[in-house]
């Protein structure tokens, strides 16, 4: 149910987001837009995850790795270096004006990468010796990579009278492909089985691909904005029904069979098939209050900025906001702020911001979604850890 949950907030924050970015200019008390068949528009977001988490990464290679390794002193050096990119758009076309209802096609595509070169220095067993406490220096080196790629098309659809959201369809493709190569690394099959320590090298892959349906319907539809926008507070009430399917892949390679069996991996690879089936009441408080917004060409702009919260929303979540100009008669902006949330003390700044573009200046494969970059950069970093930790067995012994 709570995953479930999430989904539907998340369809909800997009096509709030999405359903008043209009390319025209409406009166300034904010009444509701008019849109033409073939109106498109776009948001975009551009960032390297090396400066999104310089925080991060500074305590990851510091702190956690030294206090993994370093408890006796064996770790003599650690060199880490974590690099990658993460771009974000989302292009949305009005396909259909009908007399009640807009139709609006979306479509999100996220491409990210990241990698990892690691390489640590310290005592090890020796070559051929049984005794973990007969050491020498040793170097390991490991290259990783993992790279991520989502596409989402759907197909909104919204009331013309106040721009309450009627339905929403969704079909998304998502893949994770990582690997890594790891260099001079103790043979785990034989200091387990023969209590021998040997060295070799290793070369691990992961993939998940995941495949989605999804459909959503409000009854009644749910009026987000409550026109004409203005300074305040109210709630959006729905009934939502949310039914789909979706199938996982996950397949992992280069583990040792000893190594499996410690880890109690199933086997490869593991398939899982979900059914969505729910109706659950939604209620969302709404607040909206005025300001100003300075644009990338220095101008100054009214702003109404919309923040909608459900009632049972998860402690330590990111809080969504949108900044709403009458004068351009859209979403000039929206923000992902992590402030009140353990994931700020990582980040350059607490907030992703996506700004307005010309669709036609966005390449098709360079889309997306920008929370995702969060479990980019836990991947990026797990051969690190699980390198680190093994080693620490090494000294302890298996």
């Amino acid at each position: 149910m709570k995953r479930n949950t999430r989904i539907i907030a998340s369809l909800v924050a997009i096509a709030l987001l999405c359903s008043v970015l209009v390319p025209l200019t409406v009166e300034a008390e904010a009444g509701v837009p008019e849109w033409d068949k073939g109106d498109t528009w776009a948001m975009h977001y551009d960032e390297s995850i090396s400066t999104m988490f310089a925080p991060g990464l500074d305590m990851i290679d510091v702190e956690m790795l030294e206090d993994i390794m370093d408890e006796e002193g064996e770790l003599e050096d650690l060199d880490m270096d974590i690099s990658g990119n993460l771009e974000v758009s989302l292009v949305m076309e009005v396909t259909e004006v009908g007399d009640e209802n807009y139709v609006v096609d979306i479509d999100i595509n996220a491409e990210a990468s990241a990698n990892i070169d690691l390489e640590i220095t310290g005592q090890m067993p020796k070559e051929g010796t049984t005794d973990p406490d007969d050491t020498e220096s040793r170097t390991i080196t490991a290259i990783g990579s993992v790279s991520f790629s989502m596409e989402v098309a759907g197909e909104l659809v919204f009331r013309r009278s106040d721009l309450a959201l009627v339905s929403a369809k969704y079909d998304m493709d998502m893949s994770v492909i990582g690997s890594i190569e790891v260099n001079n690394f103790m043979d785990i099959e034989k200091a387990m089985e023969e209590e021998i320590f040997e060295y070799t090298d290793y070369e691990f892959g992961i993939e998940i691909t995941m495949e989605a349906n999804v459909d959503v319907s409000y009854d009644p539809p749910l009026d987000m904005f409550n026109f004409p926008m203005e300074e305040g507070k109210w709630t959006a009430s729905s009934t939502v029904t949310t039914t789909g399917q979706s199938i996982t892949t996950t397949d992992i390679t280069g583990i040792p069979d000893s190594l499996k069996e410690m880890m109690d991996m199933e086997e490869m690879p593991i398939i899982e098939e979900e059914t969505i089936d729910e109706v659950e009441e939604i209620e969302m408080d709404i607040e909206s209050t005025s300001g100003t917004m300075v644009l990338d060409d220095g101008e100054i702009v009214d702003v109404y900025v919309l923040t909608a919260i459900e009632d049972d929303s998860y402690d330590d979540e990111p809080e969504f906001k949108m900044f709403y100009s009458p004068k351009h008669g859209n979403i000039i902006s929206a923000t992902l702020s992590f402030a009140d949330t353990p994931m700020a003390e990582y980040m350059t700044e607490d907030q992703i911001q996506l700004m307005p573009v010309d669709p036609s200046e966005l390449e098709d494969d360079d889309n997306g979604i920008p929370f995702i970059s969060t479990q980019l950069m836990l991947l990026s970093i797990l051969g690190a850890v699980v390198i680190t930790t093994l080693w620490k067995k090494n000294k302890e012994g298996y």
